[in-house]
């Protein structure tokens, strides 16, 4: 492939058959990459820890897990030599199932009814997030009892949504958050590697953009369970999609 991207027309070259095969597996990637929610809940752990009713400061909690994740995809880097790129996205999509699951199940069991018999959205709605953000009302003393769950204590067993959410963080550096980055390089030639790389590179800040934008209608169309319960099942998608479409590159010459 090198030979047939001369001067001139190396954006030519990313029309060649087996490099637009190798731009669709690793755009495709991304696009679970984006949808599987670690996009979204990075940008908004903060929030996400504060509404869960932790006794952790956000701000403290967040940056625990933030060192987390660094050191987890340190760890995650020196592994992915050894097991190859394609065994990384597989324990890091089955590994992330199973914290979602849990996720879905305790908003959903919480989040039910509350003590007066009306029916109560999670603490951790999002929209609470926002119109906080936009209006600085005080979601906890508004009496609005859909944006919270209705006390000012925190939320019986706050911990595990907390600890559920960690977990599916360091889940998705083993794989799913570094491997769509990796093969962006390692797929293509050089003398095409940094256009076809621009190109993945921009279609993953696209569709994570379009993830976080369509957060809350996908909340308020799928309940946070639903919304929870569907990120899982995008994690599910990937496993048959790494085995169908991802090729591996451990040990293998690129360019």
């Amino acid at each position: 492939m090198n030979a047939g991207a001369g001067e001139g027309s190396l954006w030519r070259g990313l029309l060649q058959k087996d490099v637009l095969q190798a731009l669709a597996s690793v755009c495709g990637l991304f696009l679970v990459q984006a949808f599987t929610g670690y996009f979204v809940f990075t940008v908004n752990a903060s929030r996400f820890f504060k509404e869960a009713g932790s006794s952790i400061d956000e701000n403290l909690a967040t940056i625990i897990v933030m060192v987390v994740q660094f050191v987890v995809t340190l760890v995650a880097s020196l592994l992915m030599d050894k097991i190859g790129r394609r065994k990384s996205l597989f324990i890091s999509f089955g590994s992330m199932i199973p914290f979602l699951v849990i996720m879905a199940v305790f908003v959903g069991v919480s989040g039910d009814v509350g003590a007066d018999g009306a029916r109560e959205r999670p603490a951790l709605h999002p929209l609470a997030w926002a119109r906080q953000g936009l209006t600085g009302t005080d979601e906890g003393s508004a009496g609005d009892t859909w944006t919270r769950t209705g006390s000012e204590d925190p939320v019986p067993y706050g911990w595990i949504p907390l600890v559920s959410m960690m977990l599916f963080l360091v889940g998705s550096c083993f794989g799913v958050n570094p491997v769509p980055y990796i093969l962006a390089n390692e797929y293509f030639p050089t003398s095409i590697r940094s256009q076809a790389s621009s190109v993945c590179i921009s279609f993953s800040t696209i569709v994570n953009f379009v993830a976080l934008q369509v957060y809350s209608p996908m909340q308020d169309g799928l309940t946070q369970t639903g919304l929870y319960a569907f990120y899982a099942g995008v994690c599910g998608i990937g496993i048959p999609f790494t085995y169908f479409f991802i090729r591996e590159t451990k040990g293998k010459q690129i360019g």
